[in-house]
């Protein structure tokens, strides 16, 4: 660990961005999949296709976005001094700012799935909750052998754990669990669906950089905290900023098909990133109108992501078909994807195919109907 600690007081920062980069290589050790399964339980891991993704997945029994959103203590967060991580972050990127976010107090599943917030900050997350997956990283590129003696090798881990009770995806407490959002946009263009994935950028501290993540997705921050305590304006903020790079325009032609009916915003669930212990509202934009692909597909994503390729034949557009193609068309194994993004893709994929059955099933039963009704005829009885 002492290496850690040393690295996280860097003050170089070509160094230190070098040093944070080489931890992405942690996602390729076998080691991280088994000991995530071994700590948080292997059934309760987002699994597809055979492969085990990094997250734990709680799926939405209800469809309205803000439904997701529990009570909310609004104590103004308390000030402390910067940690190792945020300054580690204002190192590599000097962009950085304190800003507010919701943090999430607990996790409540069964009839109604809903996050309790609080308020907290940024830089707070990144030391309670970035610096869990920092720690994570460097000590499987140090080497670990197994899950016990890694699991020793993590006492940040431990003691966020000893904090939430036992059960960090569910408790909160103990660290700025900062509460992120992610949209799959999914619309029907002229061979099927077609849904949005990019590869995150270099900002911040970039552990997962290179990374596919779905778009858009984000912090869920505020300047007031009841006013802006709302899934929907956030995310329309995401939509503008992230797929259009704020294109006059873009916003009042999605508020145009979702009036009349053309789109359709729904809840999928909530995902727990167990690298960082972090959760993610994850919700699906369907988009009916064809021609809003065209316009998309035209459109140049903020530089949050990394620049378009075809490499692999694949240009950022997941074609919808069944897992182990869209899998292998589109490079979506675990290591390749962020935890959030991928929770939000799969949920969004199942949710986006129970939606066209539904749609097949009730335009079978209008056939139907139709066909049972007799012509209007003179009979004589």
């Amino acid at each position: 660990m002492d290496s850690i600690t040393d690295r996280l007081r860097e003050t170089d920062a070509a160094r230190a961005r070098a040093w944070l980069r080489s931890l992405r290589d942690a996602v390729h050790d076998p080691l991280l999949a088994r000991y995530l399964a071994w700590k948080y339980g292997e059934r309760r891991l987002l699994a597809r296709a055979g492969h085990r993704y990094q997250a734990v997945c709680f799926r939405a029994p209800q469809a309205e976005v803000e439904s997701v959103l529990g009570p909310l203590d609004a104590t103004p967060a308390a000030t402390t001094s910067h940690g190792a991580v945020s300054r580690l972050g204002l190192l590599v990127d000097t962009r950085l700012t304190n800003g507010h976010v919701y943090v999430m107090r607990r996790l409540s599943s069964g009839s109604r799935l809903a996050i309790d917030c609080r308020l907290g900050r940024y830089f707070g997350m990144l030391d309670t909750c970035s610096t869990l997956e920092i720690e994570l990283r460097a000590t499987l590129c140090e080497g670990s052998r197994d899950e016990a003696s890694l699991d020793a090798s993590l006492p940040l881990r431990k003691a966020a754990h000893e904090a939430a009770g036992g059960d960090p995806v569910m408790c909160g407490a103990g660290r700025e669990a900062a509460v992120g959002l992610s949209m799959l946009v999914a619309c029907k263009a002229r061979d099927g669906y077609r849904m949005r994935l990019a590869r995150r950028g270099d900002g911040g501290l970039a552990l997962g950089g290179g990374q596919f993540h779905v778009v858009p997705s984000g912090m869920f921050d505020f300047a007031d905290a009841r006013r802006d305590f709302n899934v929907l304006a956030k995310l329309r903020e995401e939509y503008a900023e992230e797929l259009f790079a704020d294109c006059p325009g873009a916003l009042e032609y999605l508020d145009q098909l979702l009036a009349n009916g053309d789109a359709q915003l729904v809840l999928t669930g909530v995902a727990v990133n167990l690298l960082n212990l972090r959760p993610e509202i994850c919700t699906l934009l369907i988009i009916r109108a064809p021609e809003w692909f065209e316009r998309a597909r035209r459109a140049r994503l903020n530089d949050e992501f990394l620049p378009e390729t075809t490499a692999g034949g694949f240009n950022g557009w997941v074609r919808l078909a069944d897992d182990e193609r869209m899998i292998a068309e589109a490079g979506l194994e675990p290591e390749h994807m962020i935890p959030p993004g991928a929770a939000a893709f799969w949920m969004g994929v199942d949710a986006l195919r129970a939606d066209l059955r539904f749609g097949l099933t009730r335009e079978c039963q209008r056939q139907i109907e139709m066909s049972c009704v007799l012509p209007n005829r003179n009979v004589a009885f």
